[in-house]
């Protein structure tokens, strides 16, 4: 398996000094600039962690997570690289495995994005030649659907489907589709684009970074965000609006930053050497806290927000149990869920320090060829 790097994540909180702004279109916004240098311990928000290694299985390895959901007890694992979803109970027992790529009737070319629809139980792959193919919990293929837009990425809400563009261009509706995202209800056979972008700046670029993906779920929303933008929007039913603009203050990347430059390569250089804060690649949220992860100073950092006290913390959240914390993929008012591959579990643990029981058993249980460690972590 390949070895992956381990980094600290932290959860850093922002503070407003107990106050936000919400202006109209804009969201509730969230001023980096007045975070407040402290830390919280872990123990103050999480209440206990359950590691669950995933079965591992000659035909039912996994080589790579693009995104994963946690839906009626089951966790469901994208790998891009093989072209498959992976299904697992609760315990992390190895369920069923889509894997039907080829060029028949029934097989696709790539999954370029997937979804998981709990009330309607059923799996939806956002595949190549603008289709969807819909299956049941048991892997079964259910339906093929065309569509009219091209996509990276899908996420399924109970009454609309909402598509990340990836900047490419899309025409419909006698509408040139320089958007972000696209929406399109359940009832209709209509796309609305939210979030447009200067195409002509950004160009066929695909930018992901660290977890390559654009959408999560909280509870009945959607959220979406976009590693250039500071916006993250929220869709409930097929109606999108910002709800969160997070101030970096001067390294807000200012408009018109990308037509500088003669491609995206060179735009993306400048950005790395720590002159603006950009690169919302993981977002989570429930009644209490917002976590963002971006990029700020040429440093990664994972931003949360506590909505009771209305802060903002630099210091993040410290002692973690494992020592390990995990990539999260969502959370819910019950849990956090996060994963982390073995080879970078066993890389980062140190057997010398003092090992809690937790850890002691993820150390008997997982080599370097284990399939990942899954991770619910329990709010208090």
């Amino acid at each position: 398996m390949k070895f992956i790097a381990c980094i600290t994540c932290l959860f850093f909180f922002l503070t407003c000094n107990g106050q936000e702004s919400k202006k109209s279109g804009e969201g509730i916004r969230l001023d980096f600039t007045k975070a407040a240098d402290e830390a919280i311990k872990m123990s103050s928000v999480i209440d206990n962690v359950r590691a669950i290694p995933l079965e591992t299985k000659d035909d039912f390895l996994v080589s790579s997570i693009s995104k994963m959901r946690y839906v009626d007890e089951k966790f469901f694992i994208f790998d891009s690289r093989q072209k498959a979803i992976l299904v697992f109970d609760k315990d992390g027992k190895a369920l069923f495995k889509i894997n039907n790529s080829g060029g028949g009737p029934d097989e696709y070319v790539e999954i370029r994005g997937f979804d998981v629809n709990e009330k309607l139980k059923q799996i939806v792959l956002n595949v190549s030649l603008q289709k969807l193919f819909f299956y049941d919990f048991e892997g079964h293929l259910i339906k093929k659907e065309n569509l009219k837009i091209t996509s990276t990425d899908i996420a399924w809400g109970n009454d609309a489907m909402i598509f990340d563009t990836g900047h490419m261009k899309n025409d419909y509706e006698d509408t040139e589709g320089g958007y972000c995202f696209v929406v399109k209800p359940a009832s209709e056979d209509k796309y609305k684009g939210y979030m447009p972008f200067s195409f002509e700046e950004m160009g066929h670029h695909v930018y992901r970074f660290q977890q390559p993906r654009s959408f999560v779920h909280v509870a009945d929303e959607i959220l979406f965000f976009e590693p250039f933008s500071n916006m993250i929007y929220s869709v409930v039913g097929d109606k999108a609006n910002v709800k969160y603009l997070l101030d970096f203050g001067n390294k807000n990347i200012p408009s018109g930053f990308f037509s500088r430059y003669n491609d995206m390569d060179k735009a993306v250089d400048e950005l790395e050497d720590g002159s603006y804060a950009y690169a919302f690649n993981s977002v989570w949220e429930n009644d209490k806290y917002l976590g963002i992860d971006c990029t700020y100073d040429a440093d990664h950092h994972t931003l949360v927000y506590d909505k009771r006290q209305k802060k903002l913390f630099t210091k993040g959240l410290k002692d973690d149990i494992l020592i390990c914390w995990p990539e999260v993929a969502e959370a819910t008012n019950q849990y956090l869920v996060g994963y982390r591959f073995a080879d970078d579990l066993l890389y980062q643990f140190d057997e010398k320090a003092e090992m809690p029981d937790l850890k002691r058993q993820l150390l008997t249980s997982i080599n370097e060829e284990s399939n990942p460690v899954v991770f619910l972590y329990y709010f208090k």
